[in-house]
């Protein structure tokens, strides 16, 4: 009677292996508890049978004396099963017996094989410390009470707990003529007979089955370890025809608490009692869909309009306006921010959902929700280009360092008030979805804006990339309308790195007797259509937004630009010939590069990044395949106080490490050629230590502790934020140094200035992948540089610095990457390439930024 007059209103939708559940509850009124839930399972209810199950669940044991504690157990079920030819076969409502049934049965273990506790690794010495444990001055109580429970196993193992049988053979004399349920023809004898044990391991609780096959009509029994749902009880013996201890109303049968599979190996264990479930046929039992006027359609005329929900009934329109303060014929729902707004999703989900689902499933929707849907071109409505608008995307705070002398360290902050100001911007920016509510039609539309998730996509592809804020014309950008339950799985496949195959060669005269492979003069041509502005690349990225509540429904904004790219990466095996190649290159605009060398800062040279081990093996190169080239090799900042301006500005090579910064002295003369030096304390930074490092993305191991803080239990750094604020202020005074630096002039004559004041003709990195991020294991594993060298090659190429007018490194014509292992197994690494070179923007840069 309690729960004979409710209505149950849908909650979710959630697919499993092989199955689906969906789920309703029930309640007096909105936002009252639950009483009741209904969930209906369709697919595969236990191998191989396929159909539905509806199963109603009451929580008011739950709530009312005597009350009931832990899982509630479903109290009414019906099925419905599919079987080969076609035939579906419906079962009527039936309703579980509170009092069950307990029976004596043998249950007899043949076979030994390992047990649970065996296979993940414990030994005796576990057991033997349990049982110690047990007799602690406080515990022994507490074990005492356990036994009175049956549940004493719980606290300590049974003497032959490291084996468990390979087959249960289950016999009883009180079966015969006792069904399952009344409507059922399965037979209780059916229990009876040989219990095979599942191979497979990490499916089922404590890698427990054994499987007894059914011939028909008989179904698969499962003989199963139950576990407690809260963790406050001991995992209990079962039988059921599902493999899936969740399924409570396919449980046919259940052992006493302490039964344990080991117990089939002792033969004076070999008699327990189980307790039959049982059902029978409900007859006064039916369903049905309440009626309703509620209506969903999808304006067409109206471009906003995604969905409008007409005909709401008065107790809806309470519900979804329990939180409205305005007063007027149409008011905006809070659906973003605080408990209110989720309040109001809640009754969104309770009154809209189903019918809105329904419409979108059975009539002509105004967008096509499928993965294959095209891509919906969007046009400026505004003056403000995408990507600009500071109302969509407001400005960040702009933070200024200071040193904080009680702790004596360089921290960042804004000005007062900043911060709260750009918190609140956010909130009140426009969003991509707005429900309305029309009070004097009773019902609700669901807005959409295309133009803010184009806002955002474009705002990611260009904010803060200098040159590129130009270009906001260019972009283009298109959306859809998405639905994740029709989202496909998606198609992995491996990273596809263009080649140079089959393009003409370019001939390049080496000096004699050597000459260019075919192979080597494609690579060339490739890389002179970069340095000629004749190789294309469409940037793009993603701003995904979900539809609030539960439909599941969202916006997928896509902004591209084609750009020319500016760089490469010349991927190939040691011993290839990657160097000659680079070198070829530079022969090859020699003459070009040499015209434009002119003052102030503008170089002929092609500036060469090697590791400090190659700076002589690069030198001894070119002059084994050129004829005089002008080269300088500058290992330090001694050898480049040996160096004039005009030696950089009209040399064909300079040759430098990439790791320059980590020389003595190097940054301090950097800032004193640009003013920007102070002697005040912590004014001039060290190089930090542990930069670039990716976090851990995988746990190893079988059981470790974590918290949801931290789920690799400390595995990650904790010291993490300060030294991305050590990382941050370097940063910061190096790229400051580097804009003052660029505002001096210099002497022909001057010696030691900065490798960054100069303009390249172009840029060549060997062994660039030493300079990507990668994980500390990696570094004490392979043969990488010491993180410190690594770190002071990032700075060097600017890998964190969005605007390239900004990086240490200035070239006219391309910037190249040369290495024989590309790491190319990781996407942060991927788009670390792109960003190096040229800063070519590839999908996800922004948030590595």
């Amino acid at each position: 009677r309690e729960w004979s007059d409710l209505c149950f209103s849908l909650h979710a939708i959630r697919r499993f292996r092989r199955r689906w559940a969906i789920t309703y509850y029930a309640k007096r009124s909105y936002g009252s508890d639950a009483l009741a839930e209904l969930k209906i399972l369709v697919g595969e209810l236990y191998h191989p049978v396929l159909g539905a199950r509806c199963e109603i669940t009451s929580f008011i044991p739950a709530k009312k004396a005597p009350i009931v504690k832990g899982p509630l157990e479903p109290f009414l079920s019906k099925t419905v099963t599919y079987r080969a030819g076609g035939i579906l076969k419906v079962n009527p409502w039936t309703i579980r017996l509170l009092e069950t049934s307990p029976i004596d049965m043998s249950v007899a273990g043949a076979g030994r094989s390992d047990s649970f506790r065996v296979e993940v690794g414990l030994t005796e010495k576990a057991a033997t410390t349990l049982r110690k444990h047990t007799k602690k001055k406080g515990k022994d109580k507490d074990f005492a009470a356990s036994k009175k429970r049956n549940e004493e196993r719980r606290w300590i193992y049974p003497d032959n707990w490291k084996e468990w049988p390979a087959t249960m053979v289950l016999s009883s004399e009180d079966l015969e003529g006792v069904t399952l349920a009344s409507h059922d023809t399965t037979h209780i004898s059916a229990l009876c007979g040989t219990y095979e044990r599942a191979r497979c391991k990490h499916t089922f609780n404590q890698n427990a089955m054994w499987k007894k096959t059914g011939a028909p009509p008989h179904p698969h029994l499962h003989l199963l370890l139950r576990p407690h749902k809260s963790r406050t009880g001991p995992d209990v013996g079962v039988i059921s025809t599902s493999p899936d201890t969740d399924d409570s109303s396919c449980i046919v049968a259940r052992f006493s608490k302490k039964w344990q599979p080991c117990d089939a190996l002792e033969e004076t264990l070999h008699g327990q009692q189980v307790e039959l479930i049982r059902w029978i046929v409900c007859e006064k039992m039916d369903c049905f869909f309440p009626k309703t006027k509620t209506e969903v359609t999808s304006p067409a005329e109206k471009k906003d309009v995604m969905l409008c929900v007409q005909h709401l009934a008065g107790s809806d329109m309470d519900s979804l306006c329990q939180h409205v303060s305005a007063s007027g014929e149409d008011v905006q729902l809070n659906v973003s921010r605080g408990q209110q707004a989720q309040q109001t999703i809640r009754a969104f989900n309770f009154v809209c959902v189903a019918p809105i689902l329904r419409f979108a499933a059975t009539s002509t929707f105004k967008y096509d929700l499928s993965p294959a849907a095209p891509w919906m071109e969007l046009a400026p409505t505004s003056e403000v280009p995408f990507g600009s608008c500071l109302q969509v995307r407001p400005k960040r705070p702009v933070e200024k360092w200071y040193f904080d002398t009680e702790r004596e360290i360089w921290d960042r902050r804004g000005a007062s008030g900043e911060s709260r100001q750009y918190y609140q911007a956010l909130e009140n920016s426009p969003k991509v979805f707005e429900f309305w509510v029309h009070t004097t039609d009773r019902s609700l539309s669901v807005k959409v804006f295309p133009a803010v998730a184009a806002h955002h996509a474009a705002g990611q592809l260009l904010e803060g990339r200098g040159e590129a804020v130009k270009h906001l014309r260019d972009i283009s950008v298109s959306y859809r309308i998405s639905s994740l339950a029709l989202q496909e799985d998606p198609i992995l496949d491996q990273f596809k790195v263009p080649r140079s195959r089959g393009r003409a060669g370019v001939l390049v005269a080496l000096k004699k007797p050597h000459e260019l492979y075919e192979r080597q003069q494609q690579a060339i041509a490739k890389m002179l259509a970069i340095e000629n502005g004749d190789t294309e690349f469409e940037e793009f990225e993603m701003s995904d937004h979900t539809m609030p509540g539960s439909s599941g429904w969202g916006m997928i904004a896509r902004a591209s630009r084609k750009v020319k790219i500016t760089g490469g990466v010349v991927a190939d095996a040691i011993g290839a010939g990657k160097t000659v190649i680079s070198i070829a290159l530079i022969l090859n605009g020699l003459q070009r590069a040499k015209k434009a060398a002119s003052l102030p800062n503008k170089s002929g040279a092609t500036l060469v990044v090697v590791p400090p081990t190659l700076i002589q093996q690069w030198n001894n190169e070119i002059e084994k395949f050129t004829n005089g080239l002008t080269v300088k090799c500058i290992f330090d900042l001694s050898h480049l106080k040996k160096c004039t301006v005009k030696d950089l500005i009209h040399s064909d090579v300079v040759i430098i490490p990439v790791d320059i910064l980590e020389s003595k002295g190097y940054l301090e003369n950097l800032l004193r050629n640009a003013g920007t030096y102070s002697d005040e304390m912590g004014a001039f930074p060290e190089l930090p230590k542990y930069t670039g490092q990716m976090e851990k993305n995988a746990a190893h191991g079988v059981w470790i502790p974590a918290t949801s803080r931290d789920p690799y239990a400390g595995g990650n750094n904790p010291q993490s934020q300060s030294r991305r604020n050590a990382s941050a202020r370097y940063s910061s005074v190096y790229i400051d140094a580097i804009q003052s630096l660029r505002q001096k002039k210099f002497k022909l004559t001057t010696t030691g200035v900065p490798i960054e004041f100069f303009e390249w003709e172009r840029v060549v990195v060997d062994e660039i992948h030493e300079s990507l991020c990668t994980t500390k294991e990696e570094l004490d594993n392979m043969n990488f540089f010491k993180e410190k060298n690594r770190r002071a090659g990032r700075e060097l190429l600017g890998v964190m610095t969005k605007d390239t007018s900004y990086r240490p490194l200035q070239y006219r014509k391309s910037i190249f990457g040369l290495t024989g292992t590309p790491l190319l197994d990781h996407t942060s690494r991927v788009i670390e390439l792109g960003n190096l070179i040229g800063n070519t923007y590839i999908i996800g840069l922004g948030s590595h930024w």
